[in-house]
């Protein structure tokens, strides 16, 4: 499922130790497309996908769980606050549900600008999972304009929607992915691997 390439990082002397003003080797992850990638299960895992959605047939005609939206908006309220953290915007789960209710009942209330992101991102996600369920394709277009969406009212806002053009990373130091954890594929690869993402999406046979 991919591969490692090798590339080596020239270094421009920039730098506040010797750490980061030193090149060296690093090594950005390409992973497999996607579309012509061939899925293959062992018997076990066959076996255990045959019964899960067994399972969800049975929950749908047999099941007592008839109101599946309280759940759902819980679901969707974590991920919006677990999303908004990793842009470093810390709000309780439950505030803001609190805010929400406030906001439907028409109660004035006060907010701080990383609560007021955190709805926003709330409210952008909601909008447009709506508007792209409403689609019969996924396009590219659809996935910047959501990415556009949520970063709208945070520090990245000027990168929504932006497909990157240098070279990132996770771990290591803050000015060359030598020693990182993590490097992303390179730039010059990742349209190819949007694209060959919106594809999957639209035209994979294998159940949701």
């Amino acid at each position: 499922m991919g591969t490692y390439q090798k590339r080596f990082w020239q270094s421009d002397g920039y730098g506040m130790n010797k750490t980061e003003r030193l090149g060296g080797t690093y090594y950005p992850y390409v992973p497999d497309m996607l579309c012509e990638f061939e899925l293959s299960l062992n018997p076990t895992c066959a076996n255990a996908v045959a019964q899960a959605q067994q399972a969800l047939s049975d929950l749908n005609t047999q099941g007592s769980l008839t109101d599946t939206e309280p759940l759902a908006r819980l679901l969707l309220r974590a991920e919006a606050v677990s999303s908004s953290r990793i842009e470093g915007l810390e709000m309780p789960a439950s505030k803001l549900m609190e805010y929400e209710e406030l906001d439907r009942l028409g109660v004035n209330h006060r907010i701080d600008a990383t609560e007021a992101q955190v709805l926003g991102n709330l409210h952008a996600m909601i909008s447009e999972v709506d508007r792209i369920a409403s689609k019969d394709s996924l396009s590219l277009q659809d996935m910047q304009h959501l990415h556009a969406s949520l970063l709208r009212r945070t520090r990245y806002e000027k990168l929504g929607g932006v497909i990157r053009t240098e070279q990132n990373w996770i771990g290591g130091n803050r000015v060359n992915p030598v020693g990182a954890a993590y490097v992303p594929p390179e730039p010059a690869e990742v349209p190819l691997l949007l694209e060959d993402l919106v594809r999957f999406i639209n035209e994979s046979q294998l159940p949701p």
